[in-house]
């Protein structure tokens, strides 16, 4: 884990707050922080709704390399949105 990941209740806060953002911020967000187009293939899938199972079994990855991604992708967003 790197030192700027954030907390469980932080993470599960986050997963919240982007479930509530419109598309097009989510994707102007994405811009602006120049996600990887993993990082963005996994975000949309999970705000579009998608099983973790089905997420892991078209990317490959265990439920616990998903969580490990989606841990980061989000712990980005926190620390960019704190910060701009």
């Amino acid at each position: 884990e790197g030192i700027y990941m954030i907390d469980k209740k932080t993470y599960i806060q986050m997963k919240k707050d982007i479930k509530c953002v419109c598309r097009k911020d989510l994707l102007d967000l994405c811009d602006k922080m120049e996600l990887t187009q993993l990082e963005r293939n996994m975000l949309f899938r999970f705000y579009d709704g998608d099983m973790v199972q089905s997420i892991c079994m078209d990317m490959c990855i265990s439920p616990t390399t998903y969580t490990k991604y989606m841990k980061r992708i989000l712990s980005k967003i926190y620390y960019y949105k704190n910060t701009h």
